[in-house]
């Protein structure tokens, strides 16, 4: 991660953000999306970071709606209500990149009408201030419905009979995709079924957030770092469907 010291007070940065830039556990001092450098792949962590306040940069930042198949345009903007998820995207000056050297098709994907698309995923309120909930690779869209597979397993993961898991979009010809979950059970009796119930009733989770597919697993695929793999559950829950080990609820 680059930069200078900060000039702004503890009142105007208002957040600290894991050091996921360096795969580091220790906690760093909030930074502007702007100072992501290759964002795709080292994105930070950021919680309630203004739109245009960071340290020594003065990068435009928004949120704005996700399609399956095109980039927003810049203007496309999601609620200012710190509820509707979207990608956030960043008007560089001279911390950020403007292109992609030799590789046009990858800057076609990430840079439009001056603005650099970085694949993080977020809220924002009517302030401005923007909340990163995940990664926009991992997001599923089902039924046009965003939902941030973050949010699924961190409510499944607080049932008693679980012990991790992970979420994944699989492709659907009725929703473009469904949710299916991959549990690592702390209880062998937990079923599928009560772990549906659970979803419906719990006041944090819409219904169309629930997983529709399960199965239950002694471990989850992770990096030496201990992150999810969730690109390796993806291809898993289309070969398990197709031999028919999942479990539909």
């Amino acid at each position: 991660m680059t930069g200078i010291p900060c000039t702004y007070t503890d009142e105007e940065v208002l957040a600290f953000v894991a050091g996921d830039l360096a795969e580091s556990e220790e906690l760093a001092m909030a930074v502007h999306i702007g100072e992501c450098g290759g964002c795709r792949d080292q994105a930070a962590q950021f919680t309630a970071l203004h739109r245009t306040l960071g340290t020594c940069t003065d990068d435009d930042i928004a949120v704005v709606k996700v399609y399956p198949d095109r980039l927003a345009e810049p203007e496309d903007f999601v609620e200012k209500d710190n509820k509707e998820l979207g990608e956030i995207i960043v008007r560089p000056t001279v911390k950020c990149s403007f292109d992609y050297i030799n590789k046009p098709e990858e800057a076609q994907a990430k840079y439009y009408k001056g603005w650099l698309y970085i694949g993080d995923l977020g809220t924002w309120d009517e302030n401005e201030y923007v909340t990163v909930a995940g990664r926009k690779d991992d997001m599923i869209i089902s039924g046009g419905e965003n939902i941030q597979p973050v949010q699924v397993e961190e409510i499944i993961n607080a049932h008693q009979k679980v012990s991790e898991n992970v979420v994944v979009g699989m492709p659907s010809e009725q929703y473009g995709e469904v949710v299916v979950a991959y549990v690592v059970p702390q209880d062998s009796s937990v079923t599928a079924r009560e772990l549906d119930e659970y979803c419906l009733s719990h006041p944090m989770l819409a219904r169309f957030k629930r997983p529709r597919f399960y199965r239950f697993v002694e471990k989850l695929p992770m990096t030496a770092t201990g992150k999810k793999m969730h690109y390796k559950i993806r291809a898993q829950a289309v070969e398990d469907f197709r031999a028919g080990v999942l479990e539909e609820i």
